[in-house]
């Protein structure tokens, strides 16, 4: 035997096993770290675009936008709402005043309601007759859908010659 035999007989083989293993725990943690930074820039990414988002406000935006166009609709449909509200307002008088006579009617509009002045003849010989009839009628106004205020003033005489008794009333009325 040689010197070299005999040193490759005392040399001791290590195993490779461990430095494998080294090496892929070495290998996985730098694959751990490199995902860990792409997940905070993916974050900061999300952050900075929700932060864009909440500064940008488009729901405000959309809801001053829709605002704007119902209050445009509202404005440009006024004139005929309040057509409509009146002559539905006429015709439910229309419906309720028989015996009485419609002397004179004043509608006055506003944003949501209309206001009247209402003048109303009852034909009737003794003023007590003419307070019965009209009393029937006051409370068939009052019932009407969408009055909320109603008041009358005591009765005058309304014509020479006709035994005609004149009542006023006040009131208010919600468009349908």
């Amino acid at each position: 035997m040689t010197h070299r035999d005999n040193h490759s007989q005392t040399r001791r083989r290590w195993p490779l096993w461990p430095f494998f293993f080294f090496i892929v725990l070495v290998a996985v943690s730098l694959l751990l770290h490199v995902e860990k930074k792409q997940r905070r820039q993916e974050i900061r990414q999300t952050n900075d675009r929700f932060t864009a988002m909440v500064n940008a406000r488009p729901l405000d935006q959309i809801k001053a936008q829709r605002a704007r166009f119902y209050e445009i609709q509202f404005y440009l449909a006024y004139p005929s709402s309040i057509s409509y509200a009146t002559a539905d307002l006429i015709l439910r008088l229309h419906g309720i005043i028989r015996p009485l006579r419609l002397l004179e009617l004043q509608v006055e509009p506003g944003l949501h309601d209309l206001k009247f002045e209402l003048r109303v003849g009852v034909t009737a010989a003794a003023p007590e007759q003419a307070r019965r009839q009209f009393a029937v009628f006051f409370e068939k106004l009052r019932n009407l859908s969408g009055v909320t205020q109603a008041s009358f003033s005591v009765a005058d005489r309304a014509g020479s010659g006709e035994d005609m008794h004149a009542f006023a009333i006040i009131g208010q009325v919600e468009w349908p």
